[in-house]
């Protein structure tokens, strides 16, 4: 805050007595080029989508870059403060983007006021966001993209429901779901992978609760508009994840992809839910405490359905969020660290 005009947010070595490893890789110049790529294609000297300094020679042709489009928009509104202020501009309000997409989302489903400003603290603070936003990486500032998604999906889904006058919202937040799926691609490819993944399953789980209350025919006549809005950006979003697929990442040291078990080096095991390492240190929150949180909200949701506080399907999604929570946690063990001796 003190030096906000002046510098970055960085740190060379972990922090005694409190990093195990080093969380920020350090790429803040390199996503600040991103963006004076941007602001050199706004004023006409480079194209759009070029990359014509970084590795450029003669036997090295300019390569294609998104120029950190669309947050690089954001990026220019703060610009005549100069390019540090409106970095460091960009940082505070994806706090607040990524906590209050978190909130709303929540609030949504729940209804719950406490619910969601629990929510959107700990969304918004979460290691591996915080990792990625001070290493100077794309992802820490979209974050926000995946909770406002399913936001608008969940709202699509309602208005749909609302009769005629409310079904013609339906649509514009299906496309406003589709929108945010669109704005991950050129920014985190891997955040637009599992939003993929997330979008599909949710919208399937949101089709199966109104099928069991509504029957087939219903359910369609419902799911039609959100469907139909989400169309176009989802299109636009997959033909352009094909296409840095196979014609720009083929050709990469990533092309090939990576092996299990390089995935699961890098990834936060279940014991490391217990005890501080370095994997948990980057990402998973607060040790054990969400774990807590998550199962005694989980029991107090359950007697709130039970009791018949909630709509139709609560429970469908209760299981569906605990469902998700585990796989999570399951599929990204760590046989490394699991091979630990551990009381656990």
């Amino acid at each position: 805050v003190f030096h906000f005009t002046e510098g970055m947010p960085y740190s060379f070595m972990p922090v005694p007595g409190l990093e195990l490893v080093h969380q920020h890789p350090g790429d803040n110049i390199q996503l600040m080029y991103r963006f004076w790529l941007f602001e050199k294609a706004l004023t006409g000297e480079i194209p759009f989508f070029s990359n014509d300094f970084e590795f450029s020679t003669p036997l090295t042709p300019p390569t294609f870059t998104t120029q950190g489009i669309p947050i690089s928009f954001i990026f220019m509104l703060f610009m005549p403060f100069g390019s540090i202020t409106a970095y460091n501009a960009l940082i505070i309000l994806s706090f607040l983007a990524a906590g209050i997409a978190m909130a709303l989302l929540v609030r949504e489903l729940t209804g719950s006021p406490g619910a969601s400003v629990v929510c959107g603290l700990l969304y918004t603070c979460i290691p591996n966001r915080l990792g990625h936003l001070y290493g100077g990486h794309m992802g820490g500032f979209v974050f926000f993209l995946m909770p406002l998604s399913i936001y608008c999906l969940e709202r699509a889904w309602r208005c749909a429901s609302g009769g005629r006058p409310a079904a013609r919202k339906a649509f514009s937040w299906g496309f406003g779901c589709g929108l945010c799926f669109l704005c991950a691609a050129p920014t985190e490819l891997h955040i637009s992978f599992y939003m993929g993944i997330l979008l599909v399953l949710y919208f399937l789980v949101r089709f199966a609760g109104h099928l069991a209350h509504e029957g087939l025919r219903n359910a369609l006549r419902t799911a039609r508009l959100p469907l139909c809005g989400l169309l176009l950006p989802v299109a636009v979003t997959i033909g352009y994840l094909f296409w840095v697929k196979f014609y720009y990442l083929a050709a990469s040291a990533v092309g090939a992809g990576r092996s299990m078990r390089t995935v699961q080096a890098y990834s936060p095991g279940l014991v490391d839910i217990f005890y501080k390492s370095p994997n948990a240190e980057k990402n998973i929150s607060l040790g054990v405490l969400p774990l807590l949180c998550a199962i005694y909200g989980f029991f107090v949701r359950r007697r709130e359905i039970s009791l018949g506080r909630a709509g139709p399907g609560a429970l469908l999604w209760l299981y569906f969020w605990a469902g998700l929570f585990a796989a999570t946690y399951l599929l990204s063990s760590c046989q490394r660290v699991a091979r630990r001796a551990s009381p656990w």
